[in-house]
């Protein structure tokens, strides 16, 4: 058997208003990044994974999608070399299996993030941490997993 999924979102409008107060000062935050809008918000994202399964196994691909964002113009520099001003999509791949070991157990394996793609680097003063978006952008890594899990 041969299962396809894709999941997707579209921000379509995400205005921010640091200062309630002030109803005019809006800053519409929708595919951007930084001192005013902080974390990303990139105007579209998704998944989509690709399973197969024969029997008593199952073998998995996702791939994960973070769309391009733009700095919002408010961390007060202007020179290109000094800040990051756009950030472009952002793609990793995960990889997974299972095996009905019987009725009662499966094992399952896997890895994250397989080409162990790097977050990207802003290094302004956009107030990310670890000179990138952690909230966003995976920092760890390629990390691999095992589990069991039994049925009684």
């Amino acid at each position: 058997r041969l299962d396809f999924r894709v999941s997707g979102t579209r921000l379509i409008q995400f205005d921010f208003n640091n200062l309630a107060a002030i109803p005019d000062l809006v800053s519409e935050c929708a595919g951007k990044f930084g001192a005013t809008c902080g974390n990303p918000y990139s105007k579209w994202r998704g998944n989509a994974s690709v399973g197969w399964s024969t029997g008593p196994a199952l073998f998995q691909v996702r791939a994960n999608y973070v769309g391009p964002v733009d700095d919002d113009g408010s961390s007060g520099y202007t020179a290109e070399e000094l800040y990051r001003s756009h950030i472009g999509g952002y793609v990793t791949f995960d990889l997974a299996a299972s095996f009905a070991v019987d009725d009662h157990f499966t094992a399952r394996f896997g890895v994250n993030n397989v080409g162990d793609r790097k977050p990207p680097i802003i290094g302004d003063a956009n107030s990310e941490q670890t000179n990138t978006y952690p909230a966003t952008y995976d920092v760890i890594g390629r990390r691999f997993f095992v589990g069991v899990s039994a049925k009684f």
